[in-house]
């Protein structure tokens, strides 16, 4: 140990109370979809600690690993009531919200940071990491009971939010009060998914979120020079936005109003493999049998590259 190191831990306990709506939801199961409110519902709490070493390079050099660990207990989730002294399974039972779901993260971050000298600044770090649970949707549990999955999982999956690599770099350039430019980069890996092929009514429980959305990736910029005029300073700025112009996929399933009236065009994650949905060419040239083509859909993805310029004034 030098006067050039220094070690870091932590580790908190946080209490979470649940959203309103899990608690308060109408107790009428006909005009809620059958899903109850239970006021009774604990606290959600997690429980993060982590520990890691920070080393100076040089003056204005610093490299830092750490290792992090969170376990989340109470995750609210769904499952059917069943009434006292039943037998066996009803399929018309109402489902209320209860404390069941859990979840976990573990990863490791290595990062490398240079503080502002000689008209710059900047930094980059590498995350690895892995967010694994019993569910990600408080719902599974209803959609069990409804049949859209045969079963719920019998051992933890990725979670919808798991991004195993992700890289975050950004540098700025500034002479302070008169301008500066500042960039980031950051790419990472496509979060999980659940295959669903076109008429599947039922989901396996196996293929829950088996497979990954392509990688993201973004490149933004923000530029400004100031100025004074009659006693007054502004900036005139140039930003851009997705400067690559990457097809970055928001969601696989978005939110289509008024829902489409054939299943094909509801399925944004096609049997080609590809993003965008499809089209049944039976439909277009009168093809005897189904012949699905892939096609792009805009809400898919998200915002493509974009750039403003402008004024700013502060006062």
């Amino acid at each position: 140990i030098t006067e050039r190191d220094g070690f870091h831990f932590h580790y908190g306990r946080f209490v979470q109370f649940p959203s309103r709506e899990y608690l308060f939801a109408s107790q009428d199961p006909v005009g809620n979809a059958g899903i109850l409110g239970n006021p009774n519902l604990e606290p959600e709490t997690t429980i993060s600690y982590e520990f890691g070493v920070r080393r100076q390079l040089s003056d204005r050099l610093y490299v830092d690993a750490t290792v992090f660990f969170k376990d989340i207990f109470g995750l609210v989730g769904t499952e059917p009531l069943e009434a006292e002294n039943e037998t066996e399974d009803n399929p018309f039972s109402s489902t209320s919200y209860v404390n069941k779901d859990y979840g976990s993260v573990r990863g490791f971050e290595l990062s490398l940071d240079k503080k502002f000298a000689n008209y710059w600044q900047g930094g980059v770090s590498y995350t690895l990491s892995r967010a694994t649970g019993s569910s990600s949707d408080v719902n599974q549990g209803a959609v069990v009971q409804a049949e859209g999955l045969d079963r719920e999982p019998i051992r933890e999956v990725p979670l919808n939010w798991d991004r195993t690599h992700v890289v975050n770099a950004h540098v700025n350039f500034a002479d302070p009060g008169i301008w500066g430019v500042a960039v980031d980069f950051n790419v990472g890996s496509g979060v999980p998914v659940t295959p669903r092929r076109l008429g599947q009514r039922t989901t396996r429980a196996e293929d829950i979120n088996t497979i990954r959305l392509p990688r993201s990736m973004s490149l933004n910029f923000r530029g400004n020079k100031q100025y004074s005029l009659y006693g007054q300073e502004f900036r005139l700025f140039l930003e851009g936005r997705n400067v690559l112009d990457r097809k970055n996929v928001a969601t696989h399933r978005p939110y289509i109003w008024p829902t489409p009236d054939h299943e094909y065009y509801r399925e944004y994650y096609t049997e080609f493999g590809e993003l965008g949905g499809a089209y049944n060419l039976a439909d277009t040239i009168g093809a005897t049998e189904d012949l699905l083509a892939a096609r792009n859909h805009a809400r898919v993805y998200s915002e493509p590259r974009v750039f403003r310029v402008g004024v700013q004034y502060e006062w």
